[in-house]
């Protein structure tokens, strides 16, 4: 399955409304800290770094730049 995002940040999100919930809890413990900074009010202090690490982890992250010039055909 893909999904398409605009930027690392929502994929995250996604990530964990979606994907987090059905992984094991060996895999759930391995990211409990990752997902209180992430949830905790005070913080929201996760890195697009560390985002993409996770992510990286439980599946294939891609960069996909577009590039349209104005004027041209």
């Amino acid at each position: 399955m893909t999904q398409d995002f605009k930027n690392i940040a929502e994929a995250f999100e996604w990530f964990m409304n979606n994907v987090y919930p059905g992984l094991s809890t060996a895999h759930k413990l391995k990211l409990k800290d990752v997902k209180y900074d992430y949830y905790h009010p005070q913080k929201r202090a996760v890195s697009e770094k560390r985002m993409r690490r996770v992510l990286s982890e439980h599946g294939q992250v891609e960069d996909i730049v577009r590039y349209h010039v104005r004027g041209r055909k």
